[in-house]
C-alpha cells in the first residue's frame, strides 16, 4: 500500500526597505493595516476592512434611530392610555416589536467587527516601545497548529545614540574643541546598515558588501586616530523628553 507523501511547509522570504524610520508608532500602523488587509486577503471577511467598518456605522445609526422611534412611540402611547385606558398587551407588545432586531448574517458582521477592533486596540503604541523582534499573525484552528503564518520582523525600533567621530592625526595641543582622543578606538561592524558617502571624488568600488577599512578591526593608517565629540545625542521617546549626554 503507497505511503502518502507528507506535503512539505511552503516558505516564502519577502524583504521590505522601508522608505523611513520605523519609529514605534509606524510599526503599530503598519502591523494594523496588515492585519486590515490579510483578513481580506484570506477571505475571513466579505469586503474591505473599512467598507465594513463604515457599514458597522450604518448598522449602529439606524438601530439608534429605530429605539428613539419606538421610545417616541412607547411615550405617546402611554400617554393616551392614561387620558383613556389601559395600556392594551397587543399595543405594548406593537412597540417593543418596533425594536431593531438585526439579519443573522448583521448580527454576525457587528460581532466580528467589535472583535476586530478590539484586537486592533491591543495592537497599541506601548507593544512596540518595548521593542518586539517579531510578530506573528497565524490562520488555522489552533494557535501552535495553524494552516498559514505570517511573520513581521522588526529591527530596534526604539530610541538610541548618535556619536560623532573624527578619524585623522591631530597634535596633542591641537586636538579640536569638544572632542576627546579615543586611544585603540576600533569599529567592528557584522550586521546592520552602513552607507558610505565618498567626497574625494574616487571612483568607487561597486563590489557588494565592501567596507572602507576602518571598519576593519585590523586595518589602521600609521598616525591616524580617532577622536569623538563630548556630547552624545539620544533618541526622543516622546514630545519634551529629549536628553543630552556627556560622555566622560
Amino acid at each position: 500500500m503507497p505511503t502518502k507523501s507528507k506535503q512539505e511547509c511552503v516558505i516564502k522570504n519577502l524583504s521590505v526597505q522601508p522608505r523611513g524610520c520605523l519609529t514605534s508608532d509606524v510599526c503599530q500602523n503598519l502591523v494594523r493595516e496588515v492585519v486590515k488587509h490579510l483578513l481580506y486577503m484570506r477571505n475571513q471577511i466579505p469586503g474591505l476592512f473599512e467598507d465594513l467598518d463604515w457599514q458597522v456605522q450604518v448598522y449602529e445609526r439606524q438601530r439608534e434611530l429605530r429605539a428613539e422611534k419606538a421610545r417616541l412611540a412607547q411615550l405617546h402611547v402611554e400617554a393616551d392610555s392614561v387620558q383613556h385606558a389601559e395600556l392594551q398587551p397587543d399595543v405594548l407588545k406593537s412597540i417593543h416589536s418596533r425594536k431593531q432586531r438585526l439579519p443573522t448574517s448583521q448580527k454576525c458582521i457587528l460581532k466580528f467587527m467589535q472583535s476586530a477592533n478590539s484586537l486592533l486596540d491591543n495592537i497599541s503604541l506601548e507593544l512596540f516601545t518595548k521593542q518586539p523582534t517579531h510578530l506573528l499573525l497565524a490562520f488555522g484552528p489552533t494557535a501552535s497548529r495553524p494552516s498559514e503564518v505570517y511573520s513581521l520582523a522588526f529591527p530596534a525600533v526604539g530610541p538610541t545614540k548618535m556619536f560623532l567621530l573624527v578619524h585623522g592625526h591631530f597634535e596633542e595641543n591641537c586636538i579640536p574643541d569638544g572632542f576627546l582622543f579615543k586611544r585603540a578606538f576600533q569599529i567592528r561592524m557584522k550586521k546592520g546598515m552602513q552607507v558610505h558617502m565618498d567626497l574625494t571624488g574616487a571612483v568607487q568600488d561597486q563590489t557588494h558588501g565592501s567596507a572602507p577599512k576602518f571598519i576593519d578591526p585590523a586595518s589602521g593608517e600609521q598616525g591616524l586616530s580617532w577622536y569623538q565629540c563630548k556630547i552624545v545625542l539620544k533618541g526622543l521617546r516622546s514630545p519634551g523628553s529629549n536628553e543630552v549626554d556627556r560622555t566622560g
